[in-house]
């Protein structure tokens, strides 16, 4: 039996690791994510023709925390439109619109992400942050109707 030499192997487990760490660290997947500690100027100059849906989340968020409610709704609308799979961004967005001026923004993205998010829709009414918005006639609707549409 012929004992063939194993260092060309390991060689190329080693080269082929290397070149796929290489690949990683070119893509960015070895970068923090955590963004919650950034100021709102720095994630203002980070956003600027980002198409990053949790860098806008992340400024969404250090809006709200500011108090800038329709910035925030923006924000958080730019996030789902590059990565629609954050929830975080949903629900912060519905947050968002049940603390801004307009009521009717509020229940009409209700209605919509009772469509395609039933549950999250259910969710979203029972926080307690939106407990100002339940003497509005039409809370008792879009409750209703959120709450029977997570149960189909």
């Amino acid at each position: 039996m012929t004992l063939h030499s194993r260092f060309s192997a390991f060689a190329a487990l080693v080269i082929t690791a290397s070149l796929g760490v290489a690949v990683l660290a070119a893509t960015g997947q070895f970068r923090t994510t955590d963004l919650s500690h950034a100021t709102l100027q720095e994630l203002e100059s980070k956003i600027v023709g980002s198409k990053d849906g949790t860098l806008w989340l992340a400024y969404g968020d250090k809006l709200m925390e500011h108090q800038h409610t329709d910035a925030a709704v923006k924000a958080y609308q730019k996030a789902i439109s590059f990565q629609p799979d954050l929830i975080d961004a949903r629900v912060n967005l519905g947050l968002a619109l049940g603390a801004g001026k307009d009521p009717d923004a509020f229940f009409d993205y209700v209605s919509r992400l009772c469509v395609n998010y039933p549950k999250l829709a259910d969710d979203l009414m029972k926080r307690p942050e939106l407990t100002h918005l339940q003497s509005n006639p039409r809370w008792a609707q879009a409750a209703a109707s959120a709450r029977s549409q997570a149960m189909d």
